[in-house]
Formats: C-alpha cells, sequence, structure tokens
C-alpha cells in the first residue's frame, strides 16, 4: 500500500509560517529545469573544517530546517535530483518583498508538465550556524503544485544540490544528519566505501550502471541518484529502444508529484549492477514519459535510485572530484518489505487519520476482497485508523503472503467489512 497524505487548508494564521502550513511536497518528487543561466552563489562555512546539518526522515523524504532572509524558518527537502532550491509559495516570498528578475519553465514529476517558476535573487539561507548561503531561488505559484494533493507534512520547498558545490556531501541516514566536509576528507569518509561509475552534471549526481532486465544484458545505464524520490528505483520506458520489459508487471499509480499523478507499472528486474555490486530480483518501477520533452533535458538519464534504496547505499558524494562512494548493505536491499494489497491511499483531515483509497490494483488482493476507489478506511485488523500511524499500517499491508488483513470501510454512508489475503503482487 501506498499512503500520500492530503492536508487541508488552515483556518486562520497567527503570522507568515502558518501560510506555509498549506504547502507539501508529495509522494513522488523529481524536477528538471529546462531552461536556466547559470546562477552564482556565495557560501559562508565558518572555519575549514567539517559541519553537520541535522535532518528528518520523513515519509522517505531528507527535511532540514533552513532560515529564509534571516526572517522565516523553512523545512525544505533535500533533492540531489535537482540543481536549484525552490519555495513552493509566491504569497509567502510576496510577503517578504523579495523581487524577482525573470520566469523559466520546470519540467514536473510526470515529465511531461511544464510548470511556471519566478526567480529571486541572492537570497540568503541558513543551514547551520556554520553554513549560511546566498543562492538565486525558484519561486512556484501555490496553484501549480496541486496543492488538493498535498503530503500532509509541513514542507515549504527543496533544497537543490547546488548548496552542496565544490564540498564532500556525506548522506548519514544512520545518524539523520548531512555531513559536509571540505575535498581532502574523502579518504577518510569513504574507508568502507567503494568508488562507482560516476557522472556529475550540474551539480546532479549520476551513476552508470549495468542491469539485465530479462535476458537482454545493458550496459552505461545512466541513473539519477535523487534524494527528492520516495520511488525506491525507477525506469523510463522510452529512454531506451526496444526497451524489454519483465513479463509480469502490474499497473497502476506509482505516487505523485508536482505535475500530478505518476502513472506506471512494477515489476522485477534480474539484476542492477552498481560498481562491483550486482542487486538481484529488484523491485523496479517502470514510467513512460514523455518523449518529446524528455529528449530535450540535456542528460537523457534512463531513470532514478530513490531514498527508499539510497537509505541502504550510505552515499557520499565528491562534488569536487566529480566521484561518488557507495558502502552498499545488499542484504537490506533484498529483504526490503513490499506492498502485498495493491491498496493506493491518500491521508487526510486534520490529523491525516482519514484514509481514502483513491486506487486500488487490477487483479490485486484488495481488487478480489471487493475494496473500490473512494472507500474510507476505518479500522484494520479491529483497529481504529486514527490510533494508528502510516509505518502501522503500512507494516500490516507488508506482511508475508497469506496473512488475512481485516478492514471496516465506509462506503457512502454505510459500513462493510472486508478481508484481504495478501498475496506476492510482482
Amino acid at each position: 500500500m501506498k499512503i500520500v497524505y492530503v492536508k487541508q487548508e488552515a483556518v486562520g494564521f497567527q503570522y507568515i509560517r502558518a501560510a506555509m502550513k498549506r504547502l507539501a511536497l508529495l509522494t513522488v518528487l523529481w524536477i528538471s529545469t529546462l531552461s536556466l543561466c547559470a546562477q552564482r552563489s556565495e557560501h559562508s562555512f565558518k572555519g575549514t573544517g567539517a559541519f553537520s546539518v541535522p535532518f528528518t526522515y520523513e515519509q522517505d523524504f531528507i527535511v532540514v530546517q533552513v532560515t529564509l532572509d534571516d526572517r522565516v524558518p523553512l523545512r525544505l527537502l533535500v533533492d540531489t535530483g535537482s540543481e536549484f532550491t525552490i519555495i513552493f509559495s509566491k504569497y509567502l516570498t510576496d510577503l517578504l518583498g523579495l523581487e524577482y528578475h525573470r520566469e523559466i519553465e520546470l519540467l514536473g514529476s510526470d515529465m511531461s508538465r511544464r510548470i511556471t517558476a519566478h526567480i529571486t535573487e541572492r537570497v540568503s539561507l541558513e543551514l547551520s550556524p556554520r553554513a549560511r548561503l546566498k543562492k538565486n531561488v525558484l519561486v512556484i505559484e501555490s496553484s501549480d503544485i496541486q496543492m488538493d494533493k498535498m503530503l500532509g507534512m509541513d514542507i515549504d520547498g527543496i533544497l537543490g544540490v547546488e548548496a552542496f558545490k565544490d564540498m564532500v556531501l556525506h548522506i548519514d541516514y544512520k545518524k539523520s544528519r548531512l555531513r559536509v566536509h571540505p575535498s581532502k576528507d574523502i579518504k577518510r569518509l569513504t574507508r568502507k566505501h567503494s568508488p562507482v561509475p560516476t557522472l556529475i552534471d550540474r551539480n546532479k549526481p549520476y551513476l552508470y550502471t549495468g542491469m539485465r532486465i530479462a535476458d537482454i544484458r545493458q550496459d552505461s545505464i545512466l541513473i539519477l541518484m535523487d534524494s527528492g524520490s520516495a520511488i525506491p528505483f525507477m525506469l523510463y520506458t522510452e529512454s531506451m529502444e526496444d526497451m524489454e520489459l519483465p513479463s509480469h508487471l502490474t499497473s497502476g499509480i506509482l505516487g505523485i508529484g508536482l505535475g500530478g499523478y505518476v502513472q506506471g507499472y512494477k515489476g522485477r528486474i534480474r539484476s542492477l549492477e552498481v560498481g562491483d555490486t550486482r542487486l538481484e530480483n529488484l523491485v523496479t518501477n517502470f514510467h513512460t514519459a514523455d518523449t518529446v520533452i524528455s529528449r530535450s533535458i540535456d542528460i537523457p538519464r534512463h531513470g532514478l535510485i530513490g531514498n527508499r534504496l539510497l537509505a541502504h547505499m550510505d552515499p557520499v558524494i565528491d562534488f569536487s572530484d566529480e566521484q561518488i562512494y557507495l558502502h552498499i548493505n545488499e542484504k537490506a536491499i533484498a529483504n526490503k518489505a513490499v506492498d502485498r494489497s495493491g491498496l493506493f491511499v491518500v491521508a487526510s483531515g486534520a490529523n491525516f487519520k482519514s484514509y481514502h483509497i483513491i486506487h486500488v490494483g487490477t487483479g490485486s488482493p484488495a481488487e478480489a476482497a471487493g475494496l473500490k476507489k473512494g472507500d474510507i478506511i476505518r479500522s484494520i485488523n479491529g483497529r481504529k485508523v486514527r490510533s494508528l500511524d502510516v509505518k502501522r499500517i503500512t507494516k500490516r499491508l507488508q506482511a508475508r503472503a497469506g496473512r488475512v488483513v481485516r478492514l471496516r470501510i465506509l462506503r457512502g454512508q454505510k459500513a462493510h467489512d472486508f478481508e484481504i489475503v495478501l498475496a506476492d503482487i510482482i
């Protein structure tokens, strides 16, 4: 089951920060700029040593606290898939009196929708007492990010990877911190890591991988290392001619992003080779991007690796020397839990405790049980959902195949009971 939060509009607010609580990034996010002149950013790192920026890991996203213009605290997602920092509320920057110098277009998460952004220049961003940046920032109109389908946690924008230009960035998922180092520290940081074939383009990190979807092995598959995506691994079907898809696929919603719902297929590929590591039988999302737009991107990548896999790779990115180092936990990736219900659920309401089914996979256990789009989940295995959090609900629907999950559903004005017999869907 996938759960996406929908946050309802706040009723009134005390100060400017409250306006931002209506904004959030959705379950999938990756942004590519289609046209933007090079920006100049000033970095002010106190001292010559390393420093850390704490983060929280929420719904498979990395969230950091940043102070904007020395006045407003923001919660930004750290997105190695975006070169630029983006704020989701023009209303906020209007209130701060920031000036806009020009407009550009961004490519939304569905790889087909173009989104207009305004550029405000030399904005102060403080990551920590030891790290202050002056950056050009992109500002999106609130209506362009589908406020009716928001993630449901306070997210004000994304922190682009350009913030770490010429530095070494270690995303330490275990200790929930970004460790930022000068390049001279790279040997000490990567004693247990291995270098992998790398491309750094416009500060965005890419991996060259080998892959076997079915029978045919393919080399030099370019994969974006994307901490702004909650999807573990995804391939773009239009990025390779005559892509050989797995024989067994399920269709449905892969996630939600700036462009709306991301539709596609899910299956397993035989192997993915990252450096000297081979990941076998890997769950893979397949997305059909708009061919014309996707080919207009400077670097025509074949796919992405998101946080749910990166969290088991302990990534270190040396932007100065343009090299990525990984320490891959193969066992953790092989044993990663997967959905066995076929449900895609949106959580809404004041406390995000109302769970609405927005998609039921064709041929899935949920469909066989009789569940339908629009049903509202009231209880799971006898426990009311308001007493559960997202992790507990997800865990129940990722249980072993054959386990029975009992749901009480509100359909219209009537309550109904259903039983899902969980099964391996892919």
